[in-house]
This record gives C-alpha cells, sequence and structure tokens, in this order.
C-alpha cells in the first residue's frame, strides 16, 4: 500500500506539506490513502474475479488481512450504493419525506 499511497502523491500532489495548513495535509493524505486501495486492487480486477472475501483480496493481489478487508469494505459498499434496488428506496424516501 505504501507505494500506491506514495504514486498518488507524486501524480497528483504539489507542494510542500511542511508549508501546508493541517486540513490540507489532511486531504492529500486520505487522497493518497483512497488512490492506493483502488491502485493496489482495481475495481475492475475485483469485479473479473467476483471476490467476495478477504482471503480471496488477500491471494490475488498479495496484500495483507487489513488491507484487503478495508479494500472489501469498500467495494461492497459501492455496490450497494449504485445497486438499483438502493436506488429506487433512496428515490421512494425522498419523496416520502418531502413537506408539501
Amino acid at each position: 500500500m505504501n507505494f500506491g499511497h506514495e504514486i498518488c502523491h507524486y501524480l497528483r500532489h504539489c507542494g510542500n506539506q511542511l508549508n501546508m495548513h493541517q486540513l490540507f495535509i489532511d486531504l492529500q493524505e486520505y487522497q493518497a490513502d483512497y488512490f492506493a486501495y483502488h491502485f493496489c486492487a482495481p475495481t475492475f480486477m475485483l469485479e473479473d474475479l467476483k471476490v467476495n472475501c478477504v482471503a480471496d483480496i488477500m491471494k490475488h493481489f498479495n496484500v495483507d488481512c487489513e488491507f484487503a478487508l478495508r479494500r472489501l469494505e469498500m467495494y461492497e459498499n459501492k455496490q450497494i450504493d449504485y445497486s438499483p434496488n438502493y436506488a429506487t428506496y433512496q428515490i421512494a424516501e425522498n419523496q416520502n419525506n418531502r413537506n408539501y
């Protein structure tokens, strides 16, 4: 993961963090972590491999358990967010909560 994290800084960020506000540093670190998860275990590969457990991610991408667990959580959350049933549910909820 460290390589993916650092490559994100190289590709996407400029400036010296020693001269930045802490909130901007935090943003860059969050972006670099997010990039690293997708760089080391890309979504399209998770879909092609039909990954459904931490052990699969560990085996196919040679990552540790903590990394695989977090990446699986991210992948599953994305599947929920884009599920047609979830979107329909959200639209119905929003319509029910409107104040006329």
